[in-house]
């Protein structure tokens, strides 16, 4: 997971969470 979430598409913001479950990357 690179440490820039502004180079991260939504979609894959999407499915970090979906897969973490922990909600922990919001923006």
């Amino acid at each position: 997971i690179p440490g820039d979430f502004n180079s991260v598409s939504l979609d894959e913001v999407e499915a970090l969470r979906k897969s973490s479950g922990s909600g922990r990357i919001v923006r």
